[in-house]
């Protein structure tokens, strides 16, 4: 069959249904099934009482009588009356139901079951009647219980409609209920909405399935929307009357077995929704307009459902990413969990680590993108008994199931693999995953929901530091831990509010000047019980709860103290370095804390020095950039700690002007390559010293190690084959008993 003209983007099978519709959609089914000459349906103005249309079965003595009705009111023509019939039904008429009544005629003389509604005409509304003859008596019983048992198939369609949860699960009732009242072979059921699915009802077999289409383009629904306006139905009484006529058409029906159908489309205002069909009509076909009338409650509840989806997808779905998020994935889980009580299984709880990189570095675009691709890698994954969720931001949970403890890390290799395959403006980068599992092998191991998720959450932080992807499984040992460190982070206000914080002091011993003092200053926390705190147990944990920019400003208020003091009994030069996190170096009034600190204890420029990991410098490479150069301006000198720790990055040396850069100790562990690692310390250290910088190496525990830095060119040696971290009061005691016996040599 050819396409029609502008419809060449759709398929052969869209343009020949399109075809089908433009052809045979006619408004008001009624008139092309009333039954006697007699019978006929008219359109007026139910406001003005403009007659628009009279049709009736069969040209005869009615419309002899009427004449021409153009431009003149029902009344007049109709009654033969002067005004409005004092029976007129227009007050109590709707669009969803007939208002049915029984009139006689004066006029024509006869008597009539009236069938009144409200229709759309050509984007009016207007008044329908059908009116059928029921001059002989046995017909006004055929007629009346005809449209009570219209009504009532009405009826029995809403309760399917009202209980089952969607238009789609209802639809089996609906279509056996249509089918049975019109002595139909077959029902579908076409909607649009979400996906495109079809419901199909044979009622001779009584088989009933639901299919997957692919969806209708907006194109074709738009052009369908036009071509059934005006509440149009699509009637073929008999499949035979197309025969020589429309041979294209007949042939494709015939080839169904179709000898008659009707396609009622179901709209909600102008938008199309869907259809319903109906396949070898045997009986009350003058009734086909009731389908118009289900179409009108069918759309009504499909857009209910789409308003319940929409707000479902607004507060379960992730706008990002359209999958779940937190409390969708809450939802499915506990479901999941439930539904399947003897099935094991893991709950993942992952984060990328660094991935504020690609956001900094290729964009937010890229960001988003990248997290959508993580998400598709996730769902790729899943059975239909598992299911994901985006937690926030970077963060993904999971719930798997498996069978053999070596699925987990085998489906985590996987997945990691995976992960790395996403490339980003033609730039491919490595982004690495932290992972905690909480598995559930018994069921005493179901615990609540959140119970579990915090266990996976209190796993994945204890490989998050850790360098690569790595996924941890949670043990009690590690809740112990936590709750540990709770109990410290509690204490930690009350802590610095007794002082217990203590500085020490590791002295920096020069190779060059004898008698210049430099020290770093190092935090201990002294407990009520009097023992010693170290900071890998404290510092890691307060760099994780955010709090740790209380501790930086309070070791740098130490050190200012003890600098006062110093500069009060000595009057000597003596720098001391203190430590500053990312967290503190990120605060807007950043430099204006360490300035304000500086001038209330009157300190001098050069005696203070921030350390700043290199780690910080390279995930905020612009924005340091700025902080040195404002620390420098009032009088801070600044160091690279740990410079080799990490990935090192020679522009930040070319970029951002520091002043001291501190050698990790990896720099001079002994090895199969020892002597290439000498060549690469030397080599740095010369260009530290063409860039006016001064170098400290830090942990070094041999003399041997310290006399070859001192032939390289190395300004300070830090480490304990000189002084172990110390007291500050005992700093200058050391440091006179040091340089005394430096002269004494």
């Amino acid at each position: 069959m050819m396409r029609l003209a502008g419809l060449e983007e759709l398929s052969e099978e869209e343009a020949f249904f399109t075809y089908m519709l433009e052809k045979y959609a006619l408004a008001f089914s009624e008139a092309l099934t009333l039954e006697t000459a007699e019978d006929f349906i008219y359109l007026s103005d139910p406001k003005t009482y403009e007659l628009y249309l009279i049709s009736v079965a069969e040209p005869g003595r009615i419309k002899e009588t009427w004449g021409d009705y153009k431009g003149k009111k029902c009344y007049e023509v109709l009654q033969n009356r002067k005004e409005p019939c004092p029976f007129c039904t227009n007050a109590v008429l709707r669009r969803d139901q007939y208002y049915i009544w029984k009139h006689h005629n004066d006029v024509i003389d006869g008597d009539y079951i009236l069938k009144d509604k409200l229709v759309e005409w050509e984007k009016k509304l207007v008044r329908m009647e059908v009116v059928m003859d029921v001059s002989r008596p046995e017909r006004t019983d055929e007629v009346i219980q005809r449209s009570l048992y219209g009504q009532n198939m009405l009826s029995s369609c809403m309760r399917p409609l009202i209980e089952a949860e969607s238009v789609v699960e209802a639809s089996r009732e609906l279509l056996s209920e249509i089918c049975r009242f019109y002595g139909s072979e077959e029902g579908v059921m076409l909607l649009f909405s979400r996906k495109g699915r079809v419901a199909v009802w044979n009622q001779r077999r009584e088989e009933y399935q639901v299919l997957e289409k692919k969806p209708i383009s907006e194109k074709t629904i738009a052009c369908w929307e036009k071509i059934l306006s005006n509440e149009k139905q699509v009637v073929i009484k008999n499949v035979e009357q197309l025969a020589g006529e429309d041979e294209g058409l007949y042939l494709r029906l015939k080839r169904d077995k179709t000898e008659s159908f009707c396609l009622t489309p179901i709209f909600a205002g102008s938008r199309l929704l869907g259809f319903i069909g109906l396949k070898n009509i045997t009986k009350y076909w003058s009734e086909l307009a009731i389908l118009g009338m289900l179409a009108s409650y069918i759309s009504t509840f499909l857009i209910k459902e789409e308003l319940q989806f929409e707000n479902r997808r607004i507060l379960y779905f992730d706008q990002l990413t359209q999958f779940l998020n937190f409390e969708g994935f809450r939802v499915q889980a506990v479901k999941l969990l439930s539904e399947n009580p003897d099935r094991k299984y893991v709950l993942w709880y992952s984060d990328l680590k660094k991935f504020k990189y690609i956001n900094d570095v290729y964009g937010y675009e890229t960001g988003d993108r990248f997290l959508k691709y993580w998400a598709d890698c996730i769902r790729e994954t899943l059975e239909p008994y598992e299911t994901f969720g985006r937690i926030s931001g970077d963060k993904f949970v999971v719930l798997r199931s498996f069978e053999r403890s070596e699925e987990l890390e085998e489906r985590f290799r996987w997945i990691t693999e995976k992960l790395n395959g996403f490339s980003g403006d033609s730039r491919r980068f490595r982004v690495e995953l932290a992972c905690g599992a909480y598995r559930m092998e018994k069921p005493e191991d179901r615990l609540s929901l959140n119970e579990m998720l915090d266990r996976a959450n209190i796993a994945e932080k204890s490989v998050k530091s850790l360098p690569g992807s790595h996924m941890a499984v949670y043990d009690e040992k590690m809740r112990s831990r936590v709750v540990q460190e709770l109990a410290m982070e509690a204490a930690m206000t009350d802590a610095l509010r007794k002082e217990e914080f203590e500085m020490y002091l590791q002295p920096q011993i020069s190779l060059k000047k004898s008698g210049v003092l430099r020290a770093e200053a190092l935090v201990r926390w002294r407990g009520a019980d009097g023992k010693l705190i170290f900071p890998a147990d404290f510092i890691g944990l307060f760099e994780r709860e955010g709090i740790i920019f209380r501790l930086d400003y309070y070791m740098l208020e130490q050190a200012c103290r003890f600098l006062k003091q110093w500069l009060g009994q000595q009057g000597r030069p003596l720098c001391i370095s203190v430590n500053v996190s990312r967290t503190t170096m990120l605060q807007p009034d950043f430099t204006e804390n360490c300035r304000r600190l500086k001038r209330q204890y009157e300190i001098p420029d050069g005696y203070l020095e921030l350390e700043f990991t290199e780690g910080v410098i390279v995930e905020n490479h612009d924005i340091f950039r700025g902080i040195v150069k404002g620390l420098q301006e009032h009088g801070f000198s600044c160091a690279m700690d740990d410079f080799g720790a990490e990935q090192s990055s020679l522009n930040i040396l070319k970029d951002i002007p520091m002043n001291v850069l501190k050698f990790d100790r990896r720099f001079f562990e002994r090895g199969e390559y020892e002597e290439r690692g000498r060549a690469v310390v030397a080599c740095m250290l010369n260009l530290a010293e063409t860039l006016k910088m001064e170098t400290v190496a830090e942990g070094v525990e041999d003399m041997e190690l310290v006399d070859m830095l001192r032939e390289m060119g190395c300004d300070f040696i830090q480490g304990y084959v000189y002084a172990r971290p110390m007291p500050a009061g005992d700093y200058r005691e050391f440091m006179e008993r040091f340089l005394a016996g430096q002269r004494e040599k």
